[in-house]
């Protein structure tokens, strides 16, 4: 793990910047429609909000709107989110227009649609997968992460039995859950040809109003995330970023990536490898890896052992493989798979402003222009993102913020 700073920042020499920018970025976010099935507390898109007009956009809007994001941003996947994209009555057909374009579509969904049926069809569509939000913050009553674990077994049992679907879980993140982090961690470890991603994202400041702020004994931050994982998992290692647009040495999303198999990490990679295989997708394919079908989450032991002769981490990789056999041999007809998580630091507040994600991967277009999907409501509500004089931040939880934009 990257060391600590004495400022209490991550060191970022130790990680591999993301080489995504606003016109060369492999994903595409697309919001399909604002109707949703849950009222989920914080929901950066207002579904929980007694004001919100919910409405499906038409299968031309999506269309044209994929046509220009692909080709701003020079797109890898597509992801199609909302409310709840299951909601919306063309689902079928929006995943099958993506994938004619190349590209590898993605719904993020709360997965209380989710049926064996559905997901047939949307196999056939086209679908690369699915990332799924479940977490006790979803679930608005006192039940542990330990306890959701057996719905996320659940879905990831479920999109399984389909086969050939990439699968990912986004988990809020708040002071209540914090230190039930790990044992999601090692959930997902367990189940590594099953799970590809977990999202750990650290609750976010949505602002609604002049009143609706985060106080600061309740805000967390990405080393209070880092430190509770490192207790419990001391040899997860990080291997890649993305900074901020207003601080020099903050990190937005920080990305750690290992090889699994049967249940067991192999080893952690590190920047290098993640470095090599940008490079080549890119090289390859002409745009950077965002999330990839179901078979490139597998790698085979040769192509593992190629790679060693020029990566350090890959050669662990392939010595703890090895050692393994002899404790559990049916580790030779297992293919080893890769998994990351990736840790999500929203926009919070630094001298009264939105400190964004530089290059951010989830941009959204709105009228015309790219703007960051998790502040979007502040920009329809106020006509920018939301700013708040120095200080407020010091305010009491009842004393309101000043409603001025930027």
């Amino acid at each position: 793990m990257p060391v600590m700073e004495k400022s209490n920042m991550i060191n970022i020499k130790g990680l591999y910047r993301q080489p995504w920018s606003k016109n060369d970025n492999p994903n595409g976010w697309v919001e399909i429609t604002t109707y949703c099935n849950m009222t989920c507390p914080g929901c950066y898109r207002g579904c929980d909000q007694p004001e919100n007009i919910p409405r499906h956009y038409s299968l031309e809007e999506i269309k044209e709107n994929i046509l220009q994001i692909n080709k701003i941003r020079n797109c890898q996947t597509i992801s199609l989110s909302g409310g709840e994209p299951l909601l919306h009555p063309q689902i079928l057909e929006i995943v099958f227009f993506i994938k004619q374009l190349g590209l590898n579509p993605v719904i993020f969904s709360n997965g209380s649609l989710i049926s064996r049926e559905k997901l047939v069809k949307l196999k056939e569509a086209g679908l690369g997968g699915f990332i799924i939000r479940v977490d006790s913050l979803r679930e608005k009553r006192d039940i542990s992460e330990v306890a959701l674990n057996k719905l996320r077994q659940k879905h990831a049992d479920m999109i399984a039995s389909v086969g050939d679907l990439f699968l990912g879980f986004t988990c809020v993140i708040d002071n209540k859950n914090l230190d039930q982090i790990p044992e999601i961690i090692k959930w997902a470890q367990r189940n590594n040809e099953k799970v590809n991603l977990l999202v750990l994202i650290l609750k976010t400041q949505i602002v609604f109003d002049d009143s609706n702020y985060i106080p600061d004994d309740e805000k967390l931050g990405v080393t209070d995330l880092t430190g509770t994982i490192a207790s419990c998992l001391p040899d997860l290692k990080y291997s890649a970023y993305l900074g901020s647009e207003a601080e020099d040495v903050s990190i937005k999303w920080m990305q750690a990536y290992w090889v699994g198999v049967n249940g067991r990490v192999l080893a952690y990679t590190d920047k290098k490898f993640i470095e090599l295989a940008q490079t080549y997708h890119h090289f390859r394919k002409g745009s950077y890896i965002y999330t990839m079908d179901k078979a490139g989450y597998f790698i085979p032991f040769l192509k593992l052992f190629l790679l060693s002769f020029i990566n350090r981490s890959i050669k662990n990789v392939i010595k703890n493989y090895i050692k393994g056999i002899f404790e559990y041999p049916k580790r030779l007809i297992s293919k080893p798979t890769i998994q990351m998580i990736n840790i999500v630091n929203p926009p919070s507040f630094v001298n009264g402003e939105r400190d964004l994600c530089d290059s951010c991967p989830d941009a959204i277009l709105h009228e015309g222009k790219l703007q960051p999907s998790c502040v979007l409501e502040e920009i329809t509500r106020f006509g920018k993102t939301f700013r708040v004089h120095a200080g407020v931040h010091q305010r009491k939880k009842h004393e309101k913020m000043v409603p001025e934009t930027i």
